[in-house]
């Protein structure tokens, strides 16, 4: 997904993997079996609503609609009277305002419309709601070494990955929790030698058909740990 290093100033909170019959590819089928123990994510076709609370913002409610077999997703925001839906079907970008298509660049640069915007949305939050299944796609690079970290006050092994260039340039670490090998949140960098980048507290799922969905997410500045976001999933449909 397109989108400093961690932390070893604290070494009592990092190190290596204990158990050295365990690997990281090993540790993620793990991780999927309990997230998706009925293979739902590839037959995913529901839609989530959701909201986002910015540190100084106002909350905003919005819907995504993630069908996986017929390759179409789309995210729906109300604005005032306005209903804005974006989206892509089959690989082709369409969107409304109202129902309609017709409106001009004015109007596109007030609600943020273009493909480029809405390809990203797409990205985001099929990574997001995806993993760790989608950690199996193509040009996916699982380091080798496993490692061990307390994050959100949980003992988890620690998964890093990075992907072959054509495909994306963030840095990424997955944090499982070692009791439930549920995903305890996850760290990406945009320039790992910078420290510029994420990380993101998981704090509780929503089963869907077995599936295990990230209900309430919270998001930190790596820089300097700082939350900046909640993002709550308030139902499925």
């Amino acid at each position: 997904m397109k989108h400093s290093k961690i932390l070893l100033l604290l070494p009592i909170a990092f190190f290596c993997c204990s158990d050295p019959s365990l690997t990281p590819a090993s540790l993620l089928e793990k991780s999927i079996e309990v997230h998706d123990p009925n293979n739902y994510w590839p037959q995913l076709d529901n839609r989530f609503h959701m909201s986002i609370k910015r540190d100084g913002k106002a909350e905003r409610h919005f819907s995504i609609l993630i069908n996986n077999p017929e390759g179409i997703f789309e995210y729906a925001l109300q604005q005032g009277d306005s209903t804005v839906t974006q989206g892509v079907r089959h690989g082709e970008y369409y969107v409304s305002i109202n129902g309609s298509s017709n409106f001009n660049d004015e109007i596109k640069t007030k609600f943020q419309l273009s493909e480029e915007r809405t390809q990203y949305l797409k990205e985001v939050y099929e990574y997001l709601y995806g993993v760790p299944m989608k950690l199996k796609d193509p040009g996916t690079i699982i380091a080798p070494v496993l490692n061990e970290e307390t994050f959100n006050g949980k003992a988890c092994w620690v998964v890093k990955v990075t992907y072959e260039p054509s495909t994306d340039d963030e840095t990424w670490y997955f944090y499982i929790d070692k009791e439930t090998f549920l995903l305890a949140g996850y760290r990406f960098y945009f320039d790992e030698s910078k420290g510029e980048g994420e990380f993101i507290f998981v704090d509780s799922y929503q089963s869907l058909n077995g599936l295990q969905l990230p209900k309430l997410k919270k998001w930190h500045w790596n820089k300097d740990s700082t939350h900046f976001r909640t993002d709550e999933l308030l139902k499925i449909e």
